[in-house]
């Protein structure tokens, strides 16, 4: 058992203060499918309770599936009276149409598909599955749409400028009506490797990427900071020079006390000009100097 610290992935996609860009969706995805791929393998052979709050992320930003398995002790988890019939409801909402049809839920890999769809969703929206829908229906009519297969189906909006085509396909792919045309989980791997262009992102590989951006972006923001700081400088020297004798304002910007000097003979030049108080008065500041 590992304690993974940053909560579930409904919880980093709903962190807004967290900057998730197309190689980190890319990574949660990959990891989801390395997870299904595994017990596939494995002599459980499917997940059967697939959804984005059990999917965790630890301190490395790796994505990790749990609550798989004991499909007979959770069977009655959610028959009590007193829970809401929406809260249940809005617990269906990873779950494939062909599985909520039966009157008995039997776990299936092509059930599995069905919910990484749905998290996929989750993943390019950075929203809850059916966010657009549950803004105008209730969870339960929702539910009720998709297990009787209405037309059109009924399934989440995904803008086609939210992602790449191919992942847009590969999405809806996996929530097909028919679990028989749904990709498999080799296939789905095989094509989250294309989109990543022929790897599997390495989310270390891309926060040290992120990192190096940050760092050049830094080192040219205080290069500006710099050039702006010696403009404002060149700007007091000269208004220090249009105030004060030059060697006055030297000894002062060098940080020395300025010496009172001794002259034999001065010669003191006073100049008016005509009607100068009079406009001076009626003007600004600027429009004096």
């Amino acid at each position: 058992m590992v304690y993974c610290n940053k909560g579930s992935l409904a919880d980093v996609l709903e962190n807004t203060d967290i900057s998730i860009d197309e190689n980190f969706k890319l990574s949660f995805a990959s990891d989801i499918v390395q997870g299904l791929h595994f017990l596939s393998n494995s002599p459980m052979k499917q997940h059967g309770n697939l959804k984005s709050s059990n999917c965790v992320v630890d301190s490395h930003w790796t994505c990790k599936l749990t609550d798989f398995g004991l499909v007979e002790f959770k069977k009655n988890e959610e028959m009590e009276d007193d829970i809401d019939e929406n809260t249940v409801c809005r617990k269906l909402l990873w779950t494939a149409p062909e599985i909520l049809r039966q009157k008995t839920a039997t776990p299936s890999t092509e059930g599995d598909v069905y919910a990484f769809g749905i998290i996929l969703q989750e993943i390019i929206l950075r929203t809850g599955p059916f966010s657009s829908l549950l803004e105008i229906v209730e969870p339960r009519d929702l539910i009720q749409s998709v297990r009787f297969g209405v037309v059109p189906k009924v399934r989440p909006s995904v803008p086609m400028s939210s992602c790449k085509e191919q992942m847009l396909k590969l999405m809806k792919s996996c929530w097909d009506e028919d679990p028989l045309k749904r990709p498999t989980i080799p296939k789905i791997k095989s094509e989250l490797k294309q989109i990543s262009g022929g790897r599997i992102s390495n989310i270390i590989d891309n926060m040290i990427s992120m990192m190096e951006k940050y760092a050049n972006n830094l080192e040219e923001l205080v290069h500006n900071r710099t050039l702006l700081l010696e403009e404002e400088k060149h700007k007091t020297e000269q208004l220090l020079g249009q105030m004060l004798p030059r060697s006055v304002a030297e000894q002062l910007k060098k940080g020395q006390q300025v010496e009172a000097e001794y002259f034999d003979e001065v010669s003191i030049y006073f100049s008016d000009i005509v009607g100068f108080t009079k406009l001076a008065s009626e003007s600004t500041p600027l429009e004096v100097r």
